[in-house]
């Protein structure tokens, strides 16, 4: 038992340590001590006698509190428990009392541990920072929320939270948040800022991203879209907003002014030129009316429109009647006289606009011309199109093609004699014609094979090659060229002619197929698309290769019955053995000539800077005049011994200062001069030159010397070498006050040759252009640099200096760079390319460049021309010993001393 005083005792001492507090107890004393001062409520600190600061007066830290309470803080803290962890009673009565708004618990409890900075405050703290937040918002217009954050040490979430969405003056619209909630702003800044955009919109005069706007003067997106959206807004702006429903970042700001000048602009259009198209009137205004709203607003206006296409087309277009009467006129006078006018250019009476495949024969059938009967075909081109009456389209049938193929009959006839004379299959025959693709496939499949032939008697096998190789034959290539059949019409129409065709030298060249490539960018003229629509036909191409047979059939029987001294075996003997000599020089050159303009591609990507303009312009002056020059002139003379024109023939084919013992040839062999061998060890090739008895050019009569467009093509051929490679080249010669002063210029060339005469090699000559693969240019290079080395052996070094220095400049730069170089600038920038190669070793290239001053000052030593020599001669020139050449090097600094 206890004793009343010990009772006494007990109960006084509990109740002065606070023991007998319950948890909702202790809670109510932390917010009773919370609330103990209110008047500091704004600034929340209370100082304490020993110094220390605690947040009070409506906020303050959870450990302060307990402190103040003698309340043991850890009891807030969750038990550990075996298997997890529990939440302490007062934490959880803490929270219970948080969720009936008697006070705000800022931070948590968790893990174990507590988040140093758990605060409580109470809901007078709230209201007092509520109602300072909304006095600065009123007295400044803005405040940042982050400005807010740093003023009440409170996170993003809990200003927002706390501060601001349970403000009822921001529910009530004295402040509102704004950009993105980033900032607070009262209601006078909102007016304010409403009425700027109102006013900025209503200004615009052209269509305008509403977001480049906003970005521009700062504004939100979202809030500048739904001002403008209001009733009130629209009355005033007067515009629209046009916007994609996917996203706001595409709304445009369109003007009724703007609106209103677009429909008067298309009206004004249509008054003027009597039509208008879609492309054009949404080209012109990006943004308004669409093709429907367009198409209602002229056809309200203008009865008479008429639409032609669909409104899901973009070459929908709208012609009045006054265009279409006009151009029915034109079509019913050029039916009445077609003769007359050849053809009828639509240009004359449609604007290019509507000059397109998908609408003009719309338009023509408008206008009453009906491609479908016998009036006449339509020919579109990219900008243009043309009527032709059937009328013409069989006068053209009748009297051009009908010639052209008794012409090219014989032509072609011959080249199979040729090729029968010259022994060459039916597979090189096929491959020695480029106008007709389509057909040698065709051919080559239906005809027989060599092996079937093989097992037939001799006397079978020889009427059935004979047979096989005369249909054959006469079926490939049988149809004429579609270059020869665009020609002959423009002769005799001129009106299937326009100046730019005229102005392009390349014409006629790049149309040889009939057939267009599926993968062909060719653009053909209106001449071109007329014979692939309209005469390249099934009777057509038969008519050819009855044609072609007739003519060989007639041959064949003229040679049979015509006597010859020269027996046919020695003939074509005499032919093979040109042929093979001429075939070897043809590929050496082929290969020399691309050899030589990969020196000249090194030369003008050179990081150096070592080849000017002017040596450019020289070195390819050079290389067009000698090695391809030489091709084109030997070309040229093979191409009349293959149609025994050559002794006949009014040409000379050397320049009148060259020697006479050059245009003879190989007298010794018995070969003709284009069969002579080419010397790919030649630093500066002989010119070629064309000529031929005044007062007649010789270009002039290439054109006219050869069946078909080989002159032509010949022609060109020579131009693209430069003025100086024929005559009449010259350009313009004016005599100068200085006599010593060449005023003679000549046509430029063209460094487009090699293209062309790939293109044309196979045509010409029976050869295709031999490319430069790595095989062959190997053996090119090991072939040039021992004839190189043996003419550097043999060349004397006290009388031929400068042949010691341009050989060895040659073999040098062929073996660190495996190019060929040539021309008159080998001692020029040439040689400085040379020694800056890393190869050289410097001790050379200082030699190199000593014995070229040493030539220019006519100082020439025979003891460095011999270390130069020397240096040529080496199999590896980086691993040469320069010893010999430092010791002279080091001599004549000391002579010079």
């Amino acid at each position: 038992m206890i004793s009343d005083n010990n009772a006494n005792q007990l109960i006084s001492t509990i109740t002065n340590d606070c023991y007998y507090t319950t948890p909702k107890g202790v809670i109510n004393d932390l917010i009773h001590r919370l609330e103990l001062t209110k008047d500091d409520t704004k600034k929340g600190i209370l100082s304490y006698s020993n110094g220390s600061e605690v947040k009070v007066g409506g906020r303050a830290s959870l450990r302060d509190l307990c402190r103040e309470i003698n309340v043991d803080y850890e009891l807030f803290l969750p038990s550990s428990l075996p298997h997890h962890q529990e939440e302490s009673l007062l934490w959880k009565t803490l929270l219970l009392v948080e969720s009936l708004s008697e006070v705000t618990v800022l931070g948590s409890i968790i893990g174990g541990g507590v988040h140093n900075n758990v605060e409580l405050v109470s809901n007078l703290y709230w209201e007092t920072i509520r109602a300072e937040v909304v006095m600065t918002v009123n007295d400044e217009d803005s405040v940042l929320i982050s400005d807010l954050m740093n003023r009440y040490s409170l996170s993003r979430e809990e200003v927002l939270k706390y501060v601001v969405t349970t403000s009822n003056n921001c529910a009530d619209g004295i402040i509102r948040l704004m950009d993105d909630s980033k900032k607070l702003v009262s209601d006078r800044f909102v007016y304010r800022q409403k009425q700027d955009v109102i006013e900025y919109f209503r200004r615009l005069g052209e269509p305008t991203h509403i977001d480049t706007i906003c970005q521009k003067q700062d504004w939100e997106l979202n809030q500048v879209l739904d001002w403008l959206n209001e009733k009130e807004s629209c009355t005033i702006i007067k515009g629209e907003i046009h916007m994609d429903t996917a996203t706001s970042q595409t709304a445009m700001f369109l003007p009724t002014s703007y609106r209103k000048r677009q429909e008067q602009d298309i009206l004004e259009f249509i008054t003027a030129n009597g039509y208008i198209t879609m492309e054009r009137a949404q080209r012109q205004y990006q943004q308004g009316l669409s093709v429907t709203q367009i198409t209602t607003l002229v056809c309200d206006v203008f009865p008479d429109v008429t639409m032609i296409g669909t409104t899901d087309d973009d070459d929908e277009v709208l012609v009045n009647d006054n265009t279409l009467q006009q151009l029915r006129v034109g079509i019913q006078n050029y039916l009445s006289s077609p003769i007359m006018s050849e053809v009828m250019d639509l240009q004359e009476y449609l604007p290019v606009d509507l000059i397109k495949s998908t609408i003009v024969p719309s338009i023509l059938e408008k206008s009453g011309f009906n491609t479908s009967s016998t009036d006449g075909i339509a020919v579109i081109g990219k900008y243009q199109a043309i009527v032709v009456s059937n009328e013409i389209v069989k006068q053209i049938e009748t009297k051009i093609l009908s010639q052209l193929v008794q012409d090219y009959a014989k032509i072609r006839a011959n080249e199979i004699i040729q090729a029968d004379i010259n022994g060459d299959n039916e597979d090189e025959i096929d491959n020695d014609d480029d106008n007709d693709n389509e057909e040698s496939t065709t051919a080559r499949k239906s005809g027989k094979s060599k092996s079937k032939r093989k097992g037939n008697n001799k006397s079978s096998k020889h009427n059935n090659k004979s047979s096989s190789k005369e249909t054959k034959n006469a079926s490939v290539g049988a149809v004429v060229p579609l270059s020869i059949v665009v020609a002959a019409i423009i002769e005799s129409y001129p009106s299937f002619q326009n100046d730019d065709e005229i102005s392009s030298d390349s014409f006629l060249q790049q149309f040889m197929d009939w057939e267009q490539k599926d993968d062909s960018s060719e653009i053909p003229s209106l001449v071109v698309s007329f014979c692939r629509q309209e005469l390249y036909t099934g009777p057509f191409i038969k008519q050819c290769e009855r044609g072609v047979n007739a003519e060989l059939q007639r041959l064949r029987s003229e040679m049979n019955s015509k006597s010859n001294n020269i027996s046919r075996k020695d003939a074509a003997a005499k032919v093979r053995s040109v042929e093979a000599a001429f075939q070897d020089a043809f590929i050496i050159l082929c290969h020399i000539i691309q050899a030589q303009a990969k020196f000249i591609l090194f030369a003008s990507n050179n990081s150096d800077n070592i080849f000017d303009e002017i040596s450019m312009k020289k070195l390819q002056e050079e290389f067009l005049r000698g090695p391809c020059a030489d091709l084109t002139s030997r070309i040229t003379q093979y191409r009349l011994f293959q149609d025994e024109d050559e002794e006949d023939s009014i040409f000379t084919f050397v320049h009148p200062t060259t020697e006479a013992k050059e245009e003879n040839g190989d007298l010794s062999c018995g070969l003709p001069p284009y069969c002579i061998d080419v010397d790919i060890t030649a630093r500066r090739h002989p010119q070629s030159y064309l000529s031929c008895p005044s007062p007649r050019e010789p270009l002039a009569v290439l054109r006219e010397s050869f069946s078909g467009n080989t002159g032509i093509v010949l022609s060109r051929l020579w131009k693209k070498c430069g003025g100086e490679c024929y005559r009449g080249g010259i350009v313009k010669s004016q005599e100068g006050e200085d006599e010593d002063i060449d005023s003679t210029l000549f046509r430029p060339g063209d460094m487009d040759f090699l293209s062309y005469a790939e293109e044309n090699c196979l045509t010409l000559c029976g050869l295709p252009y031999k490319k430069l693969d790595k095989k062959a240019e190997k053996n090119l290079l090991f072939s040039r640099k021992q004839q190189l080395n043996h003419l550097l052996t043999n060349t004397d070094v006290t009388t031929n200096p400068v042949d010691v220095l341009e050989y060895t400049i040659m073999i040098l730069f062929q073996q660190v760079r495996n190019l060929i170089v040539f021309g008159s600038l080998l001692r020029g920038p040439v040689l400085e390319a040379l020694v800056r190669e890393r190869k050289i070793p410097p001790s050379i290239g200082v030699a190199l460049q000593s014995l070229n001053e040493a030539i220019d000052n006519d100082t020439v030593d025979d003891e460095l021309v011999q270390l130069v020599k020397d240096c040529g001669l080496v199999r590896d020139i980086n691993k040469h010993d320069t010893t010999i050449l430092d010791n002279y090097h080091a001599k004549r600094k000391i002579e010079e001393q």
